[in-house]
C-alpha cells in the first residue's frame, strides 16, 4: 500500500534582538501562494458502498482507492480538478471542477472502480491540476501513484 503524507508549509522565524528563541511567523503577503497537494490514503474494495483495506482485490470484487488533496499553502486556491488513471475501462476519469480550499483545508476522496485490467500490479495515479493564473507554490506534489494487486 502506498502512502503519502501531507505536510504543512514551514513557517519563517523572525530575527530577535535580545537573544530569545525567534516566534514563528507567516510568511509577508507577497509570498502567500496556494499550494494543492495529492496524498493515497488507502487502496482497497468497496463492500455495499462501504470502503475496506486491501492490498489485494479477487474476482467480483470492487477496487477503490482513497486519496486526499489538501492545500497546504498559505493562500486560498482557485477552482481545480483531478484526474485519475485507473487500471480499468474507462482509463482516464477527470472530476468536475472543485471549490476553492483555504490554507490547510482538505478534501478526502473514495474512487470505486470495477474491474482491474491486467492480473499482478496495477497501478493508480491521481493528479490533481489548479486552474490558477501563476500556478502554485509546488507543482511536484500534485500527483501520487498507489499499487492494487488482482489476484486472480
Amino acid at each position: 500500500v502506498a502512502a503519502a503524507a501531507l505536510i504543512p508549509s514551514p513557517l519563517m522565524s523572525a530575527p530577535t534582538e535580545n537573544g530569545r528563541p525567534a516566534r514563528p511567523v507567516a510568511p509577508p503577503p507577497s509570498a502567500r501562494v496556494p499550494d494543492l497537494a495529492v496524498g493515497i490514503v488507502d487502496t482497497g474494495i468497496l463492500i455495499n458502498g462501504q470502503f475496506n483495506h486491501a492490498d489485494t482485490v479477487e474476482r467480483g470484487e470492487r477496487p477503490a482507492v482513497v486519496f486526499k488533496v489538501a492545500n497546504i499553502g498559505s493562500a486560498v486556491s482557485d477552482r481545480w480538478q483531478f484526474t485519475a488513471n485507473i487500471p480499468a475501462a474507462p482509463s482516464a476519469l477527470t472530476s468536475a471542477i472543485q471549490r476553492p480550499l483555504a490554507p490547510r483545508e482538505g478534501l478526502r476522496y473514495t474512487l470505486g472502480f470495477f474491474e482491474l485490467g491486467r492480473a499482478g500490479e496495477n497501478e493508480i495515479t491521481v493528479s490533481v491540476f489548479s486552474w490558477r493564473e501563476g500556478g502554485e507554490r509546488n507543482i511536484a506534489n500534485n500527483a501520487a501513484t498507489a499499487v492494487i494487486v488482482r489476484g486472480y
